[in-house]
């Protein structure tokens, strides 16, 4: 499959990924449900399916994040329902794509970036 964005979109793309990754972390860490709401309505303008950084692959396939499951950890944390509910609506949709994003280090994890693979 052909790159299916634009360079602008891609680094549009590659910076909503880094950021809803880094509020996702911090919003698990924090036990803080607006931080992960905030990364699903990212993730949903990602472009693909976004792999966990550090997760391992299963059957070759890497772990990647759940819109609806960041949404259910929101609303657990004490987001209002509604809130999250509404969003649900908007950003829960079927992923297009047969690209993913994947977290890509060199072998001294020195120099790290989000790659979109096809």
């Amino acid at each position: 499959m052909a790159l299916d964005m634009t360079p602008q979109e891609l680094a549009d793309a590659r910076a909503r990924v880094s950021a809803a990754a880094t509020l996702a972390a911090i919003g698990r860490a924090e036990n803080d449900g607006d931080m992960l709401l905030v990364a699903a309505k990212l993730l949903a303008k990602a472009g693909g399916a976004v792999a966990i950084p550090g997760e391992p692959l299963k059957d070759g396939k890497p772990t990647t994040y759940s819109l609806r499951g960041l949404l259910e950890e929101s609303k657990a944390l004490g987001v209002d329902a509604g809130k999250a509910d509404s969003e649900a609506v908007s950003i829960l949709r079927p992923v297009k794509a047969a690209c993913y994003w994947h977290y890509s280090c060199d072998s001294y994890e020195t120099s790290c970036q989000w790659m979109y693979i096809c």
